[in-house]
């Protein structure tokens, strides 16, 4: 029930839930290399339980929090998390968390071009991003 670090950064929490933890890992890389962003991505290893401690160490840190999963956002976990997070760390965060999800009726979740843009439009204007 304890997400595990994946990578440490400084400027904003990546929670993935699944596959998604690749993207989101490739997204890290072009946050740094290209925007000067450091994103620290934490993994969750299962759904229920799920330790809460862990996210809310790192967001204290970031004050930023996205949670990037495989599966639909409607009805979610992410959105579940999102909501306790949201609260449990309302004192902290600096943007609201966010929750990043597949596409209507996609079969696989986001990819990393999808994750730096929803980072861009809705947590950190990210300079020369054009979208």
């Amino acid at each position: 029930g304890k997400p595990f670090l994946k990578k440490e950064g400084k400027d904003i929490t990546i929670l993935t839930v699944g596959a998604s933890l690749y993207s989101a890992d490739n997204a890290a890389t072009v946050l740094a290399e290209t925007y000067g962003v450091g994103a620290e991505i934490l993994h969750a290893a299962s759904m229920v339980p799920f330790d809460y401690d862990p996210v809310l160490k790192s967001v204290e840190k970031t004050g930023k929090l996205l949670i990037v999963g495989d599966g639909p956002e409607r009805g979610s976990v992410m959105r579940d998390w999102a909501a306790v997070l949201g609260e449990l760390a309302f004192d902290l965060l600096d943007a609201p968390v966010i929750v990043l999800g597949a596409k209507q009726n996609a079969s696989e979740g986001p990819a990393e071009a999808d994750i730096v843009d929803v980072i861009h439009r809705k947590i950190i204007p990210l300079e020369g991003n054009m979208k």
